[in-house]
């Protein structure tokens, strides 16, 4: 069977590669269109239009080629063709005729790269406007340098670029948890700054790592040896040590242990530390130890309690950081926590109170304590958040007295619904035990994920068991 070629015969002339080869020998004839004054910029300020006879003529286009440009009562251009700019850019490129200039480099998220708007430029006519490109595609020594800063620095040390690498996620996650220990210790500056986390990545990644192509590629093979090589650690970090021992996550009274959340914001409502308290407990809580605050806080305590003193007693007591310093170190000598315990028996008042006494000679009246309370900071008194079953946070404030009487009918209404539950999981509990004793088959109670039993309501608000014989409940 014949064949049939139905594609172009290679005898058969292609119009844009004569145009392209062309183009060598005109570079200096070719002309964008300007659509505000309805002609053609051609190179070094001449402007001119296509010849009337032309079969161009009727149409506009981007950019043209003339083999002549004719002057007669204007100038024309004769025999043309129209052309792509990238053809003319090629072109003028492998002549050095084209001149290239950027703009301040910027980075790009998407791209995970330094980037910077490129214009290109043959005799006086703009080939490309805006374009662009790689800051590490300008090819100068000093271009690659500042791409590759720019991409340790914007795209790894400030998470400007959306790695999917494990090293990424460790390092975010030991962050995180180093900066709740500036939260709790309420001071700014403990982790390394951004200079020591980009000498950590500089003194590791190659000089030719300039973006996050490059470093995939890079990092493809070097972490088939070394996989924790970017992996931060903790005394990178925190250079200083950072202790939280005085911290600590939870506050102990009596049969309760309530979670504790920090908060360094200074001025904000809920800067410092609050104790978290299901609502149905609140109740139970009184305010004794909460004065004293976390281990941690207790020094600045002392100094800040000097400084809201009345001036009288803080003037026999100066230099307040010093005497405040002193105090705390006898303070807790004398008036140690329990074990077990979340602060000393006494209350903060009395232990300071006796201790500047025998110290100092100073003696501080009610009357004192009374306007030292008005002014001391507010992160230095504990806050109290109450919180629904589904532990979001229904009502805050650092008067525990007053957050009880506020969420009082909350409070009974929780603990009715606690003590229902529990009086429905018991009776459910004792069913089931009765019907495997007897070896009935009759219902037992239903039980949902967590132990708590299924119950219904009745109208006067009592649980029963779905499983109670005879429709009888639980008052």
């Amino acid at each position: 069977a014949a064949v049939v070629a139905l594609g172009r015969s290679a005898d058969t002339p292609d119009a844009d590669a004569i145009h392209r080869s062309l183009l060598v020998g005109l570079l200096s004839n070719v002309g964008n269109w300007d659509e505000r004054r309805r002609e053609y910029a051609g190179a070094r300020g001449t402007r001119f239009t296509i010849w009337p006879g032309s079969g161009l003529r009727r149409k506009t286009y981007d950019w043209v080629m003339t083999a002549e440009l004719v002057e007669t009562s204007r100038l024309f251009a004769r025999t043309v063709a129209k052309v792509d700019s990238r053809w003319i850019e090629q072109v003028a490129d492998r002549a050095g005729l084209t001149r290239h200039v950027f703009g301040e480099p910027y980075w790009s998220t998407r791209q995970g790269a330094a980037m910077v708007h490129e214009k290109v430029l043959l005799y006086g006519m703009t080939l490309a406007a805006d374009r662009p490109a790689t800051l590490a595609s300008v090819g100068t020594d000093s271009a690659r340098q500042v791409a590759r800063e720019m991409f340790i620095r914007s795209g790894l040390v400030e998470g400007g670029w959306h790695a999917r690498h494990g090293f990424v996620e460790r390092n975010r996650e030991l962050i995180e948890e180093l900066q709740d220990v500036e939260r709790r210790r309420r001071e700014h500056g403990l982790l390394a700054d951004d200079a020591a986390l980009f000498d950590f990545y500089d003194d590791r990644i190659p000089e030719e790592v300039t973006s996050a192509a490059a470093f995939d590629a890079w990092w493809k093979e070097q972490r088939r040896t070394t996989p924790d090589l970017l992996d931060f650690t903790r005394e990178l970090l925190l250079p200083g040590g950072g202790d939280a021992s005085g911290f600590p996550d939870t506050w102990v009274q009596g049969d309760l242990t309530l979670g504790l959340d920090y908060v360094f914001e200074p001025g904000h409502p809920e800067d410092g530390v609050s104790v978290q308290v299901p609502v149905e407990v609140l109740g139970r809580l009184t305010p004794e130890g909460f004065d004293w605050l976390v281990p941690g806080m207790r020094a600045e305590l002392c100094v800040a309690t000097i400084r809201a003193l009345p001036k009288r007693v803080r003037r026999q007591l100066v230099p307040a950081p010093d005497v405040g310093a002193q105090m705390w170190a006898q303070i807790a000598q004398e008036f140690p926590t329990p074990p077990g315990a979340s602060c000393p028996e006494a209350p903060f008042e009395e232990a300071f109170s006796r201790v500047v006494l025998r110290l100092k000679g100073v003696e501080i009246t009610e009357e004192d304590w009374a306007e030292a309370a008005e002014r001391l900071p507010d992160h230095l008194a504990m806050g109290f958040a109450a919180l629904d079953a589904r532990g979001r946070v229904i009502g805050r404030g650092r008067d525990l007295v007053s957050l009880q009487q506020r969420l009082s009918g909350k409070t009974e209404a929780a603990v009715r619904s606690a003590v229902r539950g529990a009086l429905a999981q018991a009776m459910a509990d004792a069913q089931e035990r009765q019907g495997t004793q007897g070896g009935r088959s009759g219902r037992k109670g239903r039980r949902k994920k967590g132990g708590r039993p299924d119950a219904t309501q009745r109208p006067d608000g009592a649980a029963r068991s779905a499983g109670a014989a005879g429709g009888s409940g639980a008052g």
